[in-house]
């Protein structure tokens, strides 16, 4: 439902049209001409047709929108279809995919991370299921920008901190750490993100190379990074 302005409840042309029809009728039960009927009610007809084509493309857009992705018409050749990202409920940046109007089953111009495996995507999704398409390429780019802003978060806190980053590759799917923290041993790290759609690890491994820690002490920052709180698990224990 959309909010009522003060011009809601005014007569629309609609309106107008069925009580001109009305008033034929009124006033020449008899005398009104078919093909004048006739007339009326096509033009009702094609103006009712515009209205629901105008709804569907509203409601899809719509639809888009509330899902972080916006169809629009790039030029006469392309439409394209922007895909929002965001990060602890802010915006972070847009991805784009532009299709050729006559050949709409393949992205022909994009600007996707290129590890994110498109043309396998498109190959078995398009063009008969573009919704499933959509929504696993937004979930990797997502997933991508919140592991991205992650490493951001861990490269600020290794700056000051007794702590390393000794691996990560560009799609941020393998990261190795390693430091030592105020109250336990020399930690390593390896994290791995298997599912490029989701910002949880598929893998955590920590060792302690000083035999410093206690079992539980590792299972329990095992378990709070598996979580995805990576970054709320290794803060506290690089910081004073």
């Amino acid at each position: 439902m959309f909010p009522a302005d003060e011009d809601t409840f005014l007569p629309t042309d609609n309106d107008r049209t069925k009580a001109k029809i009305k008033k034929l009728h009124a006033q020449y039960p008899t005398r009104a001409k078919a093909h004048e009927l006739e007339g009326l009610q096509k033009e009702v007809f094609d103006q009712l047709l515009i209205a629901a084509k105008q709804c569907t493309v509203r409601e899809i857009i719509s639809y888009h929108r509330l899902g972080g992705q916006t169809v629009f018409d790039y030029n006469k050749h392309y439409f394209g279809i922007r895909i929002e990202t965001f990060y602890e409920k802010s915006y972070r940046e847009s991805f784009y995919l532009l299709f050729l109007k006559k050949r709409p089953n393949c992205v022909d111009k994009h600007t996707i991370p290129k590890f994110i495996p498109l043309d396998v995507l498109q190959d078995k999704f398009l063009p008969h299921d573009m919704p499933t398409f959509l929504r696993i390429v937004h979930d990797c780019v997502q997933a991508y920008v919140a592991r991205r802003e992650m490493m951001k978060a861990i490269k600020s806190l290794s700056e000051n901190q007794n702590l390393k980053i000794l691996y990560k590759n560009d799609s941020i799917t393998k990261i190795t750490l390693e430091g030592k923290p105020f109250d336990m041993g020399n930690l390593h790290i390896d994290i791995q993100f298997k599912d490029y759609t989701s910002r949880f690890p598929t893998d955590v491994v920590i060792q302690d190379i000083d035999h410093k820690s206690s079992e539980e002490e590792i299972n329990q920052l095992t378990a709070n990074m598996m979580n995805g709180d990576i970054v709320g698990t290794l803060t506290p224990l690089w910081s004073p």
